[in-house]
């Protein structure tokens, strides 16, 4: 009886105009399958304080909006904004941002599933750090790969820092460094920007947070060789050298190197390229999952190693995508 007073209350603040202690954003699209489970987890928020849940329908189709509705009928911490069409992931952080009137200000991507303790501890550990997060399992670099593979995942922290799928922070933050507007990388870039401006962040160890991405293995295929080209501007654009990065330039200097052999023998050129990719491949896999059962890590790899490669190239891709703009920009530029 205690927690469904405590739980009402919450909801009678909320509907006076109390402001809430943290405001949590969820932006979604095309997430019908998805959505409720997400609010389902927020919704069972303990020992939390006053919170509510902004969802960002970003020009949805399906029945995102209709699901989200019913939550808010539900519970009336909950609210839905909808965007006229998608606008894409930093847009949505932007609006969701804009209506928010926590004093913390956090994200759940709508794929996510977060323990009932989330809220909790994110919002204390904001003594230690100015933007705090849990992990996120699987990663969406390899969640077609572990969703078809069903090898077993290492519960492991990310070693990147906290990422947008699950994020909080205190709301004057946000007062100085805001979400970039791309469709890739915006978490990324805002985190990146928070650390230039002197804010901290920490991956709370322990806490982890359900990952249930449904990407195709070809919409993943995609997906690598655009966020590849992308993470080279992110590399130009920071000057953070990554172990993605490290990896890629040791890629590339193999098949510079093989590009004079090819014209003694192809296989010169090829097979060192492969070797290496598979290595990369091999290395990234062990690292998120782990060895036993044997055959689940082994279909890991095999699945993962046209995704590295793709990864690989739209790295190399994006080089040429950065030398175009630079060509363009001095074009332009007065003599």
């Amino acid at each position: 009886m205690k927690c469904f007073a405590v739980y009402v209350e919450d909801q009678l603040c909320i509907v006076s105009g109390v402001q809430p202690d943290s405001s949590i954003v969820v932006i979604a699209y095309q997430e019908q399958a998805r959505i409720g489970r997400c609010l389902a987890a927020l919704s069972a928020q303990e020992n939390a304080g006053r919170f509510e849940v902004i969802v960002i329908d970003d020009g949805s189709t399906d029945a995102t909006a209709l699901i989200s509705d019913e939550w808010s009928a539900r519970d009336a911490r909950i609210r839905r904004i909808s965007l006229p069409k998608n606008m894409g992931r930093g847009e949505a952080r932007r609006t969701g941002v804009a209506a928010a009137k926590g004093g913390h200000i956090g994200f759940v991507d709508a794929d996510c599933t977060v323990p009932s303790t989330w809220l909790e501890q994110v919002t204390g550990a904001l003594g230690q750090a100015d933007l705090t997060g849990g992990s996120a399992l699987p990663d969406g670099d390899i969640a077609a790969v572990a969703r078809l593979s069903r090898a077993t995942l290492r519960p492991k922290s990310g070693s990147i820092g906290v990422t947008g799928n699950n994020m909080m922070m205190r709301a004057s933050v946000l007062d100085h460094v805001d979400f970039p507007t791309g469709r890739l990388g915006e978490d990324f870039r805002f985190v990146k920007r928070a650390e230039a401006a002197g804010f901290t962040q920490a991956v709370i160890d322990g806490l982890f947070v359900d990952h249930d991405e449904t990407k195709t293995y070809k919409q993943s295929c995609r997906w690598l060789f655009e966020s590849g080209v992308d993470a080279t501007s992110l590399l130009r654009e920071f000057g953070d050298w990554r172990l993605p990065d490290i990896a890629w330039m040791l890629w590339l200097s193999t098949a510079l190197i093989g590009v004079p052999l090819g014209f003694v023998n192809a296989l010169f050129a090829i097979v060192p390229v492969l070797a290496v990719t598979v290595s990369i491949a091999s290395a990234l896999t062990l690292q998120r999952f782990k060895l036993t059962p044997v055959l689940r890590f082994i279909y890991a790899a095999v699945l993962n190693t046209p995704l590295v490669g793709l990864y690989l190239l739209g790295r190399t891709a994006g080089v040429g995508v950065l030398t175009t703009r630079r060509l363009g920009c001095n074009k332009n530029m007065p003599s």
